[in-house]
């Protein structure tokens, strides 16, 4: 009975042991997944972390500084923050200083104080953001800036100016001091220099003016738009700004300050209104690092031209960047050269577009951008500065120990930045006609960067051009665009031959097959059998006409005739109003067709019974709210298609066949859709959408095609992509597919973390090595176990 007992109560403790382990051991997997989310590998490197910190905090002192503000001065100040909390944004307006009187380690000074900063997050929790401006040096400086270490990512900040440091651009001071406020002690504040004749002297530089564009009415606009209120206005654009210069009271005083403003200004003022170009205005040297280190850093915030600042070096005669408020680190998504914009013809009404189009500075942007982002250049920077870093830390661990650093988001922009500019393909290029002594070819650019063609190449034997051929980057929402030249026949043969091509700047060279035009060709209007479209316009009792404003004056509109949009014409259809096409019904829309339905709830449905009941040439047409259902095409030639919250149900056609046009759907839902278009050389932008239930998603021919964060589900297949067509999938999810891509020509596919969930082949590679070289495909951080077979070939 004894015994019996016994191991009774020896089983209890055995399950009791049992269960304290799987709860400590749940516990502990619980915890690290925790850690894992905040950047540590996992539990036991925050206990490391903290302890090491507390090491490295016992090591240093934190420099004190006291301030003293009188009590009226100090309910002032807290007014003024709870005004800006409750406005949603902080304002400077007029003189918001009160006296104050400072004291660093007995070092005192008078000067006056006021809160910093535009966002909120700066008057959050105890640490104010305070700016203080020194009637006398202290610390080295005049004026200056103490808030929260987080507001700047704490070490981060420094690291930045440590990186502008090193590569000779202007910096500012940037540390960590212990603060006072009346006798209490607030704790570890970031110190961050500002704008003064302290910055250059410090930067070995000339006394000169510190500039910027004024940002009082862009932050007048936000305010607005904080609050609901949206206006068709211009006052806070750059092309509304002007240049001033920091420190106005020193600057007006001092007549040598004032005229290197005056010319400083008078510089920026010629760059903007085209009249100069970058290189004849900035120091190209210094401004292509300061760039570069901001696409290192993730920094691609402070390059809007409210945050910019400048100084007019009067020994150089050019206009320099000063580093300030980097914002890192965070992933880089696309670099500075890389915006390119959407109409170049309006390229004064960007700064960083004007800045970026002179390709003296592109040049030395893209030379120091493969010199500065290098694993190499990182790890020599990194050791150089660790002595210092550790004391860093050390003053931010006496109040986070915790925070750990961490240089892998730096190396991670390294593989971002040099993935970037490995372009797949920046052109396609095919051989019109080869003659006895030259040859016609026909370009067209479809990277986000210009190109420059060096030479030619044929079984290995390079021969260099005699003159450079540049092509420019593809701008953005445009259709490709092609460019003919005549090079002299360098081989007796013309095939195999290739282009030799290069990033203007770049050490890495690219090869381009020279490849025949494709071999399908576009019907003209005559051969599709379309009449005249003069003769094809509506009896103009249907329509009200003001303007080049078209409405129907009836709710049901019931379309048996063709209409012609002219260009510059708007014909807009209202969520009241139904629609039916149908018999001879069709719009040729050469202008602008507009279809609004109420809500993506409640759409407007559009049914269809004829085979083009819209073409668009060289016309746009857009679709909100909008079902589709029925027969027929959606017919685009050069021209913009856009459906936003749109639905497509029970199509058993192609909903759009499309040439050189572009195309976007955002947000839009399919069902029983057996294909959503045909492509042919065209930009397709999709993003937010999702695909149920097809035979074939999509066909491509020398298309460029973005597809993010969709969903794509039980296709028979999902696209087939010719003649050197370019599929991106960005964060999609991709399900109960059966093939995936078929891939032929040259075609490349790259996808960026997607998921893909129970699909049966991935893609199908059909290379012909007679013609536009192999298909090429590239998965970054996706998940493709869902596919049971990635490739197979044909």
């Amino acid at each position: 009975m004894k015994i019996a007992k016994l191991n009774m109560r020896k089983n209890k403790l055995k399950i009791l042991f049992i269960g304290l382990l799987f709860i400590l051991g749940f516990g502990y997997y619980l915890a690290n997944e925790k850690a894992k989310g905040y950047g540590y590998t996992g539990a036991i490197d925050v206990v490391k972390t903290y302890f090491h910190n507390k090491d490295l905090s016992k090591k240093v002192s934190a420099k004190v500084l006291n301030i003293e503000i009188d009590k009226g001065d100090w309910e002032f100040i807290k007014t003024k923050r709870q005004i800006a909390l409750d406005r949603g944004i902080q304002i400077n307006e007029g003189d918001k200083y009160v006296p104050c009187a400072l004291d660093v380690a007995g070092e005192k000074v008078s000067g006056e104080i006021r809160l910093k900063g535009h966002m909120t997050d700066h008057l959050m929790s105890d640490k104010w953001s305070f700016r203080i401006k020194a009637k006398d040096s202290i610390m080295g400086m005049y004026r200056f800036s103490i808030q929260h270490p987080g507001t700047r990512n704490y070490v981060y900040e420094w690291i930045y100016h440590q990186l502008l440091k090193s590569e000779g651009v202007i910096y500012l001071i940037y540390d960590f001091i212990d603060v006072n406020i009346n006798g209490n002690n607030l704790g570890i504040y970031a110190m961050e220099e500002h704008f003064g004749q302290h910055v250059l002297e410090r930067n070995n530089r000339q006394k000169g003016a510190i500039l910027r564009w004024n940002p009082t009415l862009y932050w007048d606009w936000r305010i607005d738009e904080l609050q609901g209120n949206f206006i068709d206005e211009q006052y806070s654009h750059f092309s509304s700004s002007y240049a001033e210069p920091y420190d106005k009271g020193t600057v007006k005083k001092d007549s040598f300050l004032l005229n290197n403003y005056q010319i400083g200004a008078s510089l920026l003022e010629s760059f903007r209104r085209g009249e100069k170009i970058t290189s004849e205005v900035f120091d190209v040297e210094k401004m292509a690092r300061f760039h570069v280190i901001i696409d290192l850093v993730g920094g691609y915030h402070s390059l809007d031209w409210s945050d910019v600042k400048f100084y007019y070096n009067g020994l150089t005669e050019r206009i320099e960047p000063v580093g300030y408020e980097s914002f890192s680190i965070r992933p880089t998504t696309k670099i500075a050269g890389q915006r390119v914009p959407n109409n170049f013809e309006k390229l004064k009404f960007n700064y960083h577009d004007q800045l970026f189009s002179d390709p003296i500075f592109f040049e030395s942007y893209i030379k120091n951008l493969e010199r500065i982002v290098s694993e190499a250049y990182l790890n020599a920077f990194f050791k150089a500065i660790q002595p210092e870093l550790d004391e860093k830390m050390g003053l931010i661990a006496k109040e986070w120990a915790y925070r750990k650093v961490s240089f892998e988001g730096y190396y991670e922009n390294v593989r971002l930045i040099r993935n970037n500019i490995s372009i797949p393909k920046p052109f396609h290029a095919f051989l019109k006609e080869a003659g006895e002594d030259s040859l016609e070819i026909s370009l067209t650019p479809v990277s986000d960067f210009p190109i420059q063609i060096i030479g030619i190449k044929r079984k290995n034997k390079f021969i260099a051009l005699d003159s450079v051929i540049n092509i420019p980057a593809k701008a953005r929402n445009t259709y490709t665009h092609y460019f003919n030249y005549t090079l002299k026949k360098s081989f007796k043969k013309a095939t195999n031959l290739f282009l030799v091509a290069k990033i203007p700047g770049s050490s890495f060279p690219f090869e381009v097959e020279l490849n025949e035009f494709p071999s399908y060709k576009y019907e003209t209007k005559e051969e599709m059998g379309i009449a005249p479209i003069e003769k094809n316009v509506l009896a103009d009792t249907t329509l009200t006409k003001i303007g080049n404003e078209w409405y129907f004056n009836t709710k049901a509109i019931d379309l048996d005739k063709k209409i012609l949009i002219p260009a510059a014409v708007t014909l807009t259809i209202y969520p009241f109003q139904t629609l039916k096409i149908h018999g001879d019904g069709q719009f040729l829309v050469q202008g602008e067709l507009v279809i609004q339905g109420k809500s993506k709830e409640n759409p407007l449905k559009i049914k269809n019974e004829k085979s083009i009941p819209i073409h668009v040439i060289k016309g746009k047409f857009q679709a909100e709210n909008v079902s589709f259902t029925g027969e027929g095409s959606i017919v685009a030639e050069e021209s913009q298609l856009i459906f936003h919250h749109c639905l497509f149900y029970d199509k058993s056609t192609d909903l759009i066949a499309a040439t050189r046009s572009n195309v976007y759907l955002n947000n839009c839902l399919s069902g029983g859709l057996t294909s959503l278009g045909q492509f042919d050389e065209c930009e397709v932008l999709v993003n937010e959408c999702t695909f149920k239930n097809g035979n074939k998603l999509l066909y491509s021919n020398g298309s460029f095609l973005q597809f993010s964060k969709n969903r794509i589900e039980n296709f028979k297949s999902i696209a087939t992509l010719d003649y050197a067509s370019i599929f991106k999938t960005f964060n999609s999810e991709f399900s109960g597919n059966d093939t995936l891509f078929l891939m032929r020509k040259g075609s490349v596919y790259n996808d960026i973390a997607s998921n893909f969930d129970n699909n049966l082949l991935g893609l199908v590679l059909w290379n012909d090595p007679k013609f536009m070289g192999d298909a090429q495909f590239s998965f970054y951080k996706s998940n493709t176990k869902g596919i049971k077979k990635i490739t197979s070939k044909i």
